[in-house]
Parts: C-alpha cells; sequence; structure tokens
C-alpha cells in the first residue's frame, strides 16, 4: 500500500464545501505514508474508524452521524489523543447521507462562472448539464482572434464572436488571488509563469481545472440556448441548438435536427457579461465617416498603424489599448469623462508620451467632415481631424434567450429584481444567476454565488419568502439612490467594503474566508495599478508580510508541481514517497467522485461494486460484490478488522 496517496493532514471533509478539501491558513503538514496513523473517535459506539495506512485512504462503507474533528468538540472528545494523529475531516453525514433533493440542472455557460456553477452543482450531488455555444471552454478567456467587420459596434444581439479580449491582454489581478478555492492557479514550467499572466495561460488553467475535477463530462461544447423558458409545472423548458449541425443544415444554421429540447428542475444563468457593448449616445455617430468600433471587437494595434485615434474611456481596457496603439498611431486621445478618472499613474503616463498621446475630457460631438469636437472643461472646446474612434465604455447586461414573461428584466444594465444579485425572488430558486458582480473577486464571488445556489436547490438551505426577498431588493435599490450611484452600476461592489464575499459566503453557505495576505495582495496591487499602470505588471514591490506569504504560497505550488509528472515538471519527474501535493489531493477527490459519484461518501450501489471490484482485483486486493470486502489492517500497533471500500487508483495512470 505505500505506492498509494499521502494525505495531507489539513485535508478535511466537509458537506457543506461539497467534499474534500484542503485548508490554506497555513503550510499544510504530511503524513509520512511509513508511519500509519489511525484516526477514530473513541467512546462513540456508533462511530466507525477512518484509517490513513501505508499512505492509503480508507472509508468505511456504512452510514454514520457527524463526526466532528476540529474545534471545541473535537478537543473535548479527543483530547486523549495527540492532535498530530488525526487527520482532520470533518465527517458531517460520513459515508455521505446523500442531499434531501438532487435536481436536473441546466448551467447556461463554460466560463469561469459556469465551471464554479458546475463544480458546486455536482458536488452537492445534482445531475448538471453545462451548455457552453463555443468550441470549448473558458467563456471570455477563450481568444478568438476573429471580429464582426460588419458590427464593429457590436449592436447586433447576440453578437456573433462572443469574445473581447484582445491579444496583449494580461490579468489585473494577481494569480495568487485569481484561482479557485480548491484549486490555486500556480505557476507551471515551460507556461506563462508570471505573476500578471495573459489570456492564454488563464484558459489553460480553466483546462486544468475542468480536467482536475472531471467537469468536462458535464459540458456540450458547441451549443447555443436559444430559449429558457419556464413551464406551467414550474420545469424549465431549454431549447438549445448543435451549431456544428445548424451549420450543415444551412438556413442559418436552423436546421430542424440542430434543435434539441430538454426540461430541467433549474436553471444557472452564467454567461458573464463582457460580450455585449455598451455605447454612449454621441451626437453625429450616425453620419460620421471615419471608422467607429467597440473595444469589443479590438484584437492588435498594426490596422491603426499612423492613424489618429480617439479611445473614448480611459478604464482598463481603455487604458491598455490606448497605450498599445500609440505605439503604432500617428496621435492617440485619451477622452476620460471626468477629472476623477485622471489618476496619477495616467496623468505620469500623458507626461511621459505626451508627443503622441493626449488627454480629453468629453466628447462633445462627431462632424460630418471627419473631426471629432470636444469639450476640455472651463468652457474652453477643441477639435481633431480622426480616423478612428474606438468605443471602450463597457458592456451591457444580455439574455435573449432567458423568457421570463417580465419575472426578470434588465433596465440600463441593472438586472432584476434579484436577491443577493442571484434570485429572482418570483422564480427561485429554479432559476438563478451566478457571475452578475462587477468590480470583485474572481472566482470567489463565483464559487460563493455557486455553492448558495446548490444548497438551496438541494434543501439544505432555505431562502427567505417572496416577499422578504422582494422587501430587501428594495431596500438595495434605496440605499444606492440616497448613495447617488446610478442604477447602471447595481451589480458593482466596488463601492462596497472588501469583505463582501467573506461576509456573504459566511451568512449563506459557509464559504471560507480569503486570506488576509491575499487582501493585502490586492490593495497593493490596486494602489500600484493607479500609481504606475504603465508598468505595475512587472514592477511590484512587496512588503516583508506579502513576500514571505507570497513565497510560501509558491513554495506549496512547487511542492505540487514536483509530484504532478512530466507533464509539468519535466521528464523523469521523482515522486518522494513521503511527500504529497495539492495535485493529488485533487486526484483523489476526482476519484472519490467518479467512483462513488457527486455524493462521494454514499452507499455504494451495484455498478459501484462492480467498478470497485475491477479496481480492487487490478490492485491486488480482496474481491467481493455480494458486500464489503473484509481487510484486516495494523495500525499504530493495534489490529482492525472492518469492512472498507478501499478508494484507489489515486495516482494518475
Amino acid at each position: 500500500m505505500a505506492d498509494y496517496m499521502k494525505i495531507p493532514k489539513d485535508l478535511e471533509y466537509n458537506p457543506s464545501r461539497g467534499g474534500l478539501c484542503l485548508h490554506r491558513h497555513s503550510r499544510p503538514s504530511y503524513v509520512n505514508p511509513r508511519t500509519p496513523v489511525v484516526t477514530n473517535l473513541r467512546g462513540n459506539e456508533q462511530v466507525r474508524a477512518t484509517l490513513e495506512v501505508g499512505g492509503a485512504l480508507l472509508v468505511p462503507a456504512c452510514r454514520t452521524p457527524t463526526w466532528l474533528l476540529k474545534g471545541r468538540e473535537y478537543a473535548t472528545q479527543n483530547s486523549h489523543l495527540p492532535r498530530r494523529d488525526f487527520l482532520p475531516i470533518n465527517m458531517d453525514t460520513a459515508c455521505g447521507s446523500k442531499p434531501p433533493q438532487s435536481k436536473k440542472v441546466c448551467v447556461i455557460g463554460a466560463g469561469m462562472a459556469g465551471l464554479a456553477a458546475a463544480l458546486e452543482l455536482r458536488r452537492e450531488g445534482h445531475d448538471v448539464t453545462v451548455l457552453e455555444q463555443s468550441g470549448d471552454i473558458g467563456g471570455q478567456w477563450l481568444y478568438d482572434p476573429r471580429t464582426d467587420a460588419d458590427d464593429a459596434l457590436g449592436v447586433a444581439a447576440p453578437v456573433k464572436v462572443h469574445s473581447s479580449i484582445y491579444a496583449s491582454l494580461r490579468l489585473i489581478s494577481p494569480r495568487q488571488t485569481t484561482g479557485f478555492t480548491d484549486f490555486p492557479f500556480c505557476p507551471k514550467s515551460g507556461r506563462d509563469d508570471r505573476r500578471f499572466p495573459g489570456h492564454r495561460e488563464v484558459h489553460l488553467y480553466l483546462k486544468d481545472f475542468c480536467d482536475a475535477f472531471g467537469l468536462m463530462e458535464a459540458v456540450r461544447l458547441n451549443t447555443r440556448v436559444l430559449r429558457a423558458a419556464m413551464t406551467p409545472a414550474r420545469k424549465w423548458a431549454v431549447r438549445s441548438m448543435d451549431l456544428g449541425l445548424g451549420e450543415r443544415d444551412g438556413a442559418n444554421g436552423k436546421g430542424l435536427d440542430a434543435y434539441v429540447d430538454e426540461v430541467f428542475d433549474a436553471v444557472v444563468v452564467a454567461t458573464g457579461h463582457y460580450s455585449q457593448p455598451r455605447l454612449p449616445i454621441i451626437k453625429g455617430m450616425e453620419a460620421w465617416r471615419g471608422r467607429q468600433m467597440h473595444s469589443h471587437s479590438y484584437r492588435v494595434p498594426e490596422p491603426f498603424c499612423g492613424e489618429v485615434v480617439v479611445v473614448v474611456g480611459c478604464g482598463d481596457s481603455g487604458r491598455d489599448i490606448a497605450m498599445e496603439i500609440r505605439g503604432v498611431a500617428k496621435e492617440v486621445y485619451m477622452v476620460a469623462g471626468s477629472m476623477e478618472a485622471v489618476t496619477p499613474g495616467l496623468s505620469k503616463v500623458l507626461a511621459k508620451h505626451s508627443a503622441n498621446l493626449h488627454l480629453r475630457l468629453e466628447v462633445e460631438r462627431l462632424c460630418e467632415d471627419g473631426r471629432v469636437a470636444f469639450k476640455d472643461g472651463g468652457g474652453s472646446s477643441s477639435s481633431i481631424a480622426a480616423d478612428t474612434v474606438i468605443y471602450c465604455t463597457g458592456y451591457n447586461y444580455s439574455f435573449p434567450f432567458l423568457d421570463t414573461g417580465g419575472a426578470v428584466a434588465v433596465d440600463d444594465n441593472r438586472v432584476g429584481p434579484l436577491f443577493e444579485h442571484v434570485f429572482p425572488p418570483s422564480l427561485a430558486p429554479s432559476l438563478s444567476f451566478v457571475g452578475l458582480l462587477r468590480k470583485v473577486f474572481a472566482p470567489r464571488s463565483f464559487e460563493a454565488q455557486a455553492r448558495w445556489v446548490a444548497q438551496v436547490l438541494s434543501g439544505r438551505r432555505k431562502l427567505p419568502t417572496e416577499e422578504e426577498m422582494l422587501r430587501s431588493v428594495e431596500e438595495l435599490y434605496r440605499a444606492r439612490e440616497i448613495a447617488g450611484v446610478p442604477s447602471k452600476y447595481t451589480h458593482e461592489v466596488r463601492s462596497l467594503k472588501c469583505s463582501y464575499v467573506d461576509d456573504f459566503g459566511e451568512k449563506y453557505c459557509d464559504f471560507p474566508r480569503q486570506e488576509r495576505w491575499q487582501y493585502e495582495l490586492l490593495r497593493s496591487t490596486v494602489h500600484d495599478m493607479m500609481d504606475k499602470f504603465e508598468t505595475f505588471r512587472d514592477d511590484y514591490q512587496d512588503s516583508n508580510s506579502i513576500g514571505k506569504a507570497v513565497q510560501e504560497w509558491h513554495l506549496s505550488c512547487l511542492h505540487s508541481s514536483s509530484m504532478a509528472g512530466s507533464e509539468v515538471s519535466g521528464a523523469g519527474a521523482k515522486r518522494e514517497p513521503e511527500s504529497t501535493s495539492i495535485f493529488y489531493v485533487i486526484q483523489f477527490a476526482k476519484t472519490m467522485s467518479g467512483v462513488f459519484g457527486p455524493e462521494y461518501l454514499r452507499a455504494p450501489n451495484a455498478q459501484d461494486n462492480q467498478r470497485l471490484s475491477k479496481m480492487n482485483k487490478a490492485r491486488g486486493f480482496p474481491v467481493s460484490q455480494e458486500e464489503v470486502p473484509p481487510v484486516t489492517f495494523e495500525a499504530n500497533g493495534l489490529t482492525y478488522n472492518y469492512g472498507f471500500y478501499l478508494v484507489d487508483e489515486i495516482y494518475p495512470k
């Protein structure tokens, strides 16, 4: 058994989090597989042992009551045993009595939010189908070099090209804070290992995430949702189209064979909000003879070589695009909208590149002769002859497939009414939205929302009444109005306290809080971005506390990648028998899900027994399809003879 997985001590099973998890409050300590450890709640006759023997995790094939191995109850019940002798597993309904309700759920979108939703729903025991219109997962992070030349402003709904990212796009948040809770965004050998990697690395990370948790089996690619509507039975009728079949059938992809009609218990909308361009209203736009486009259609700077370009908006994409085009264009004029948008970093860049980078406050009109007239403040104005105007003015929420009979509407970019930005009161819980929030931790916010949705659907959590939810939404609207926040910013969390996701997760779904050093790292990043946005991704100075935490995070990642085989560390990587890694923990969780199903440790059925028998036979362990194979173990000087299912095939093949 020494060939089996070594489990870190700070691994826990927590059904409220959906299964096996790693605590990240400190660097994990690891169990030496040559020193088997028994974890046994003595004094509780109803509880069977969980053994970690020779590096193999064995779980009792029985239903048990709650096991508590942490906190106050842990201390009182187990004070006679050393803390280090325990594998801390919180087995609420261990050997898993399955959730009260298992629903058939359709997740629309396989971007970061949709994948988070799929994982949390499957962990809670739901039957999940993810419908994705693109040919791969990733959503916005699936780079598409194509643009729609006939619709550069993106006024069509829906747009023909989904992705809005440009070729040079990099993260504006550090990778240390951008990964999923149970799957850190570790740098990998031979790939983009920068703190702020490019879009391709993010996409590869999302594919790694899918592979680690077996999500692709739930994803249906090249499938566009045409309509989702509630039936009289309060189910959801979803019509989708296989884009491959549609293209072969011609007629704008509307061949009858391409349509698929299905019925689901619930729908989770996770289509993102960076595809449908939001355009300003400027006099003369319709008649202006120059080129107009939205940043949604921008990919590379070369088409603007030698031009005079006006970039309207100086948010994240506006700054990036203006700086990139400046390298090839004759002149670039950035339109800030107000002086509040002119950060110290922007002022420094304007001074540094004053030869061809200029600032204007507002576009007054686009003139028929090709000129762009500006309001410069203080009653002054100016105009220039321009070749191109690029609108970096954000995006609209758009759900053209969703038919709610008016229960959910988009008004000036406010999607509502939605309780906590997730549930429409009159259609909850069968309809929910994951990923509407902006200016907030991603993907943590997606995970927390998805976990809440999954638990509400299973019956683990209860929603307030429809009236109470509506009242809460109205109170939010009033508070935003009093604070002077326009409705288009309803789903922005930027102005709220930084702990929004932590507070949300604690209140609704027991989601773990963000570590303090990650908050500090993000605050430092925001400060650098405001002060030196041209170089903040590569020129950063960590404080001692942040530097130490980041170093420990990297060491943990290196420890993980050193165990992940040649794919990560190069050919011939050696597995040290006394070490473990996050990689193997993920493989373990994946195997658990694959063998026992999404409820993890539920009572096995005949099909489970067949699979387990094959696995045990291949490993030379006892095989029995009629009953649990008896296995005798000696651990820490004691002999145990119990019926166990061996969770096998931990090492990847």
